[in-house]
């Protein structure tokens, strides 16, 4: 539990750094999609990192399923920022940015579609991310 809090604490920090370097990226050059490669590789090396970390620290499942969903979030991902970067372009940042936690709710939902079903805390957490996402804006 506390891997995943500070986990988290450390993705807020290093997300409100990724918005101001790619603002200051957008004032220099202006393909979203070259800005999308270039945090990629970057993501896929702190990954890394990361996923050694958890074979280390946890009991990581190694199966062919782990490794396939592990590459559809990949590639969902990638998408995903692509697109923020296309957005980031035309739209003020502080607007964008609030917007990611309705990805949260996203997230949820299409968990539950797949058969796993949040708890209350879970739900309550959604919940609240969802009403800060459309409250900021």
């Amino acid at each position: 539990m506390v891997f995943g809090i500070i986990s988290g604490v450390l993705s807020a920090l290093l997300m409100s750094g990724s918005y101001i370097f790619s603002r200051a990226y957008f004032k220099k050059h202006t393909d979203p999609v070259q800005l999308a490669v270039y945090s990629q590789i970057n993501m896929w090396f702190c990954g890394i990192i990361m996923l050694i970390l958890s074979f280390i620290f946890m009991d990581v499942p190694v199966s062919k399923e782990f490794f396939l969903y592990l590459a559809g979030e990949a590639f969902s991902f990638l998408i995903a920022q692509t697109s923020f970067f296309m957005m980031l372009r035309h739209v003020e940042p502080s607007r964008t940015a609030s917007l990611l936690g309705l990805k949260i709710m996203a997230i949820a939902v299409l968990t539950f579609l797949g058969g796993h079903a949040p708890n209350m805390v879970q739900w309550g957490a959604i919940v609240l991310c969802t009403i800060a996402a459309v409250g900021m804006n």
